[in-house]
C-alpha cells in the first residue's frame, strides 16, 4: 500500500476514538481528508475497496450520532467511486460545526 493510503488508512482508525471523544470536527476532517485522497488518486481494487469500507462506516457511524442529526438532520450518503460529491457536504458540516456558539461546542470540541 502506498505511504498516502496506509496514511488515510491510519486517520481513519482515529475516527472512532474521536467520535467517542466527542471530536466531531476532527472526526469530519479525517473523513473529508480521505474523500479528498481517494478522489485524487489511482487506488488498485484492493485498496480502494479497503478505503472504502472504513469510510462507509465512518460516514454510518456519523449519521447515526444525536449530535450530528440534530444539526444536520439529513443522511450522509457515501457511494464508493463518488467521494468527490461528498467533498462539499462535508465541507458545509464542517463549517457549520466551527460556527456552532461556544456552550455548544463544548460538547462538540474539535
Amino acid at each position: 500500500m502506498p505511504h498516502s493510503m496506509s496514511k488515510i488508512v491510519e486517520k481513519l482508525s482515529e475516527f472512532g476514538p474521536l467520535m467517542e471523544h466527542r471530536q466531531l470536527v476532527a472526526a469530519v476532517r479525517i473523513i473529508y481528508a480521505a474523500c479528498q485522497t481517494i478522489a485524487c488518486s489511482n487506488l488498485s481494487e484492493n485498496e480502494r475497496g479497503e478505503i472504502s469500507g472504513m469510510l462507509a462506516q465512518a460516514v454510518q457511524t456519523l449519521n447515526s450520532d444525536a449530535d450530528v442529526q440534530k444539526y444536520f438532520p439529513f443522511h450522509l450518503v457515501f457511494k464508493a467511486g463518488r467521494e468527490k460529491e461528498l467533498l462539499p457536504i462535508l465541507d458545509a458540516m464542517l463549517t457549520k460545526l466551527k460556527a456552532l456558539p461556544p456552550l455548544e461546542t463544548g460538547k462538540i470540541a474539535c
